[in-house]
């Protein structure tokens, strides 16, 4: 997690912001989940209950879903960043664009939103979830438990920058290129 107080985000740039986004957040929920999955493949592979499997599925969904979303991430929002970065430093106007900018600027702040708000429904289904897997397996299930506890502190910490620096720094770059779509 990042060492840098939540305040200094606001003081960056936007590209400079989206460039420690990836390195203190985006990389390392990456590592994390990729650790999760493992336990929870261990989890899975043990001998239990049928209805154990019930309880796991979450997690699974969980874990696939943080993947995407941080692939989403790094592979629409932030070169969509660095696009907008460059086109606001060369004083693009996006209202005398020839068919009015394909770029649909209004989109990508959607999508920010939306993918926040699907990784938080994940997260409480896990986290109902995991009541049933403490009694299951109470030794083999702590270091999923962990793992799980630092992606949501992790991911916390990241929603709040997101919508505190990254969103409000996103919608000025579109009002200074005049992105109205």
């Amino acid at each position: 997690m990042s060492k840098v107080h939540f305040s200094d985000y606001r003081q960056k740039d936007l590209k400079n912001l989206v460039e420690d986004l990836g390195k203190n957040y985006y990389s390392l929920l990456s590592t994390l989940c990729d650790s999760a999955l493992v336990y929870h493949e261990t989890l899975n592979a043990e001998d239990a209950h049928a209805s154990a499997k019930l309880y796991l599925n979450p997690g699974a969904e969980f874990l696939k879903h943080l993947q995407d979303f941080v692939n989403m991430r790094t592979g629409v929002v932030v070169p969509y960043i660095y696009e907008l970065h460059a086109k606001e430093n060369e004083g693009h106007n996006c209202s005398s664009c020839e068919g009015q900018c394909s770029f649909k600027h209004a989109a990508k702040l959607i999508a920010i939103r939306e993918s926040q708000e699907q990784i938080k429904e994940k997260l409480l289904k896990v986290k109902q979830a995991s009541v049933h897997l403490d009694n299951l397996f109470p030794e083999t299930y702590t270091d999923l438990r962990e793992a799980i506890t630092r992606i949501e502190s992790m991911l916390s910490e990241l929603f709040y920058i997101e919508e505190s620096s990254l969103v409000p720094k996103i919608q000025e770059a579109q009002t200074n290129i005049n992105a109205h779509n």
